[in-house]
């Protein structure tokens, strides 16, 4: 296993090398492991809202936190409640970089993410008074099959 921290000062896990990576020696995973979980996911609390954003309900549903995903496609879903309101615009990082395709979209798939550690997080803003609330930001992994891997299958 190889640790390493981006220029955003993500700390990200993998078991192929990056230049700079701190390896680490681990014994083997107990059986129904998921790598890249170190602990149980979390309950998230809602973030502090300004008044004019008014949500019930503001919380990335999926992915879970801590979800692995096995070189398959992401399923991204927004719990917001009521809807995005008129003039609010709804903006999406991953890992600090805009996704500018999926501007005011509540629900849709990030394909071909590369192994390693992912940052989602939604943004709301309010266009008339520049007020602005994020969602608690949801750790994700993309994980790749490997011959040690129980996904594995052979030719």
């Amino acid at each position: 296993m190889y640790k390493w921290t981006d220029a955003d000062g993500v700390v990200h896990y993998s078991d192929q090398p990056e230049a700079g990576a701190e390896k680490l020696h681990i014994d083997a995973a107990p059986v129904g492991f998921v790598a890249g979980r170190t602990a149980a996911p979390t309950a998230q609390s809602p973030s502090a809202k300004p008044a004019g954003l008014d949500y019930q309900q503001f919380a990335i549903a999926s992915p879970a936190a801590a979800q692995g995903f096995y070189a398959e496609s992401v399923p991204v879903r927004l719990d917001l409640i009521p809807n995005l309101q008129s003039g609010h615009n709804l903006a999406w990082t991953l890992n600090g970089k805009p996704l500018d395709n999926q501007a005011n979209a509540t629900q849709f798939t990030l394909d071909q993410l590369p192994r390693g550690t992912y940052v989602l997080t939604a943004t709301i803003t309010d266009p008339s008074t520049n007020q602005t609330a994020s969602s608690p930001p949801v750790t994700f992994f993309m994980q790749e099959p490997s011959r040690l891997s129980p996904l594995h299958k052979n030719p």
